[in-house]
């Protein structure tokens, strides 16, 4: 063995122990942020936006409206689309020009 080998291996253990303590603090921060993480205040649920009751009404309400009145339904389809194609070749037309 030569003295580049033991510098190395010294080298090797000293980088070694080093990774080991960084995990380890690695270890010791995760758990200090699991720990607070889960001693977060609690939030009322008025405060986190519609409840699934109202997206229920909102679906009983559009689809209820879609079997009693489908024209309308068609009709509002078929106005988005007819605008969608208008606005195509408006944008066609002027990258042309």
């Amino acid at each position: 063995m030569t003295t580049n080998d033991l510098v190395t291996d010294k080298a090797v253990d000293q980088n070694v122990a080093k990774l080991e303590a960084n995990l380890a603090r690695v270890e010791e921060l995760t758990q200090r942020l699991l720990k607070v993480m889960g001693q977060g205040r609690q939030v009322a649920p008025s405060l986190q936006g519609p409840s699934q009751e109202l997206y229920v009404k909102a679906a009983t309400a559009y689809m209820s409206e879609m079997m009693n009145n489908p024209a309308k339904l068609i009709e509002h389809q078929l106005a988005f689309w007819g605008k969608s194609v208008k606005h195509y070749v408006e944008a066609q037309h002027l990258l042309a020009q």
